[in-house]
């Protein structure tokens, strides 16, 4: 049976491509006033072949602890979670989450997803791992004076990199992108690569 399993990543400390990324917004891209926090996690994805969740987590908590593939464990926390989301579904509501937006970006092909499998089959013998998909997801809270029906425009004006005076997260050129509304980095990846 396949099991999906959703390990999201973050520093421990700052980060500085999200604080670099936020004072551009703010004090280059006339984002201050709107945007109040911005915050940046990779979501994977991993399907594993498993008898059930406990294996297939047991499995995949292996492989992230042992590889540095994933997860540093001197810069880094993780969650490590079964399904898509784990329960925080697309749409669900969060404290402050009418003017959250979640930026998804992931590359097609998912070189990195791919690169994880053959790393985890050649170096650990895990065929059990069938496939990994990778995004980088971008949290964007707006401030009090943002119409909540505004937050996914807004998102997308921030998310695509279109000229130097417009957009910056994302690169079109080799990403795809999606503006979603979530209660977390996983259900924001879920909604968008579902």
């Amino acid at each position: 049976m396949i099991s999906d399993l959703t390990l999201t990543v973050a520093l421990r400390g700052p980060d500085p491509t999200a604080l670099t990324a936020y004072y551009a917004l703010t004090h280059r891209l006339n984002y201050a006033e709107k945007l109040a926090a911005l915050e940046r996690r990779d979501v994977w994805r991993l399907q594993v072949e498993a008898s059930g969740i406990a294996e297939a987590l047991a499995l995949a908590g292996s492989w992230i602890t042992r590889s540095n593939r994933f997860v540093n464990p001197n810069k880094h926390v993780y969650e490590l979670a079964a399904g898509r989301g784990a329960g925080t579904g697309v749409g669900a509501g969060g404290r402050g989450s009418g003017r959250v937006a979640w930026v998804v970006a992931w590359s097609e092909p998912d070189i990195e997803g791919e690169s994880a499998v053959r790393l985890i089959h050649a170096r650990f013998g895990g065929k059990e791992l069938a496939s990994v998909r990778r995004a980088e997801v971008w949290m964007l809270r707006f401030g009090a004076g943002v119409n909540p029906v505004e937050v996914l425009q807004l998102g997308g004006e921030i998310a695509v990199a279109r000229s130097r005076m417009r957009g910056l997260l994302t690169n079109p050129h080799f990403q795809s992108v999606a503006v979603v509304r979530a209660a977390s980095p996983a259900a924001a990846a879920a909604g968008a690569w579902d």
